[in-house]
């Protein structure tokens, strides 16, 4: 197995638990769901956000650092494009737009999922101009099905 493969477990591991078990983690769901009423139950949102961007921005360092040994040169351009990716990946692993909620698990299979749909397209020698619209399309479908869902939960109840 690839050392990417092994150091994307890792994070993941590391960040489910750092999010799920955590005070840290608790203080980003809370400020995610209504940051005015974290603010109002006393958790410093400043630092709290300012904490997640840092482990973002670490992350962020460690992909670079993969991608560049793994490209062996860098390119200023090369994750031009992947912000749809990253959100759509997050939507189809159940975060909702409205926020609040969420997984590092969640995210990853969304990620794998897309990965499938972009791997398909080009085992089917579809245009790569198609990719967006394919991305597209299946964000659209993960939405509605995530509505119809709380929909029928709600009625549930």
């Amino acid at each position: 197995m690839p050392f990417a493969l092994w150091a994307l477990l890792a994070v993941v591991v590391v960040l489910a638990v750092v999010l799920a078990r955590t005070r840290f983690g608790a203080r980003v769901r809370a400020i995610g769901s209504n940051p005015d009423a974290a603010e109002f139950s006393g958790i410093p949102v400043v630092r709290t956000r300012i904490q997640a961007l840092a482990l973002s921005g670490f992350t962020t360092a460690c992909a670079a650092a993969l991608a560049l040994a793994f490209y062996g040169a860098g390119d200023p351009t090369l994750g031009q494009g992947y912000e749809l990716q990253a959100i759509a990946a997050c939507i189809i692993g159940g975060t909702p737009l409205a926020g609040g909620r969420g997984s590092v698990v969640g995210a990853v299979a969304g990620a794998m999922i897309l990965s499938v749909v972009a791997a398909g397209l080009v085992f089917f020698e579809v245009p790569i101009n198609w990719t967006s619209f394919a991305t597209g399309g299946v964000i659209l479908v993960a939405v509605a099905a995530d509505s119809a869902l709380r929909r029928s939960g709600r009625r549930r109840e």
